[in-house]
């Protein structure tokens, strides 16, 4: 069942057995992820699956809140990258922030993960019309919308992906897809996942990226907006 946490604490009393969901802290965060880096002082993985992620180059900076050392800044050759994510899932969601330093004039990649030769990646393009992407180089890219960024700000992004179709969110905002492609089977293969640029490394972030969330289900639009919110 979706709405039931995947790992629930069992109490016994007696003949009874009480389940406590843990799918959500108290603040209604979604907490059931597969994988956790919200950049705190290092690129660990938080969800207590050993996904800690490598930094190559990226560099700890302020968070959307000013906080210190609680985010990852890229200068576009930069890196972090998390070895072997193999994860095969008809369902999936993903939940970051990222800010942009300067103005991109081509795809710039927020993550990438890429099974012999084929990218899986997540990009932002500003070319002849700037749009935030998701999809597979092999089976089609699904547009989320048009939209164009701001420098120095932050921007929060949710894609829900569920058989194929995928759904964006920006800011808490339903993004109507520019273009609907069906992307088809779409999983994570069982090499990098890279942050902040893409596998060859030629077309990397200038900017930030901060607290991303994986989970193996959808989320649903009262778990995005907590996200948003947090």
């Amino acid at each position: 069942m979706k709405d039931l946490c995947t790992n629930p604490q069992l109490r016994r009393k007696g003949q009874k057995v009480f389940i406590v969901n843990q799918h959500n802290k108290g603040n209604g965060i979604p907490i059931d992820y597969i994988g956790y880096w919200p950049f705190n002082g290092n690129a660990n993985d938080e969800s207590g699956n050993g996904y800690d992620g490598v930094v190559n180059g990226a560099t700890l900076t302020t968070d959307r809140k000013s906080n210190p050392n609680s985010a990852y800044s890229f200068d576009g050759n930069d890196y972090i990258s998390v070895a072997s994510f193999n994860q095969n899932l008809n369902e999936w969601s993903i939940s970051l922030w990222f800010y942009f330093d300067t103005q991109p004039a081509t795809q710039k990649y927020l993550l990438d993960n890429r099974m012999s030769g084929t990218d899986r990646l997540l990009f932002y393009q500003q070319t002849t019309l700037p749009d935030v992407a998701y999809g597979a180089l092999d089976t089609g890219v699904q547009e989320v919308s048009e939209f164009t960024v701001s420098t120095l700000t932050w921007y929060h992004l949710v894609y829900v992906y569920d058989s194929g179709l995928i759904k964006g969110y920006i800011d808490n905002v339903y993004q109507t897809p520019d273009v609907s492609t069906d992307i088809g089977t779409y999983n994570f293969a069982n090499t990098d996942l890279v942050f902040g640029n893409n596998t060859p490394l030629s077309r990397g972030l200038e900017g930030r990226l901060d607290d991303i969330r994986f989970y193996n289900r959808l989320l649903t639009l009262n778990e995005i907006s907590n996200l948003y919110n947090e």
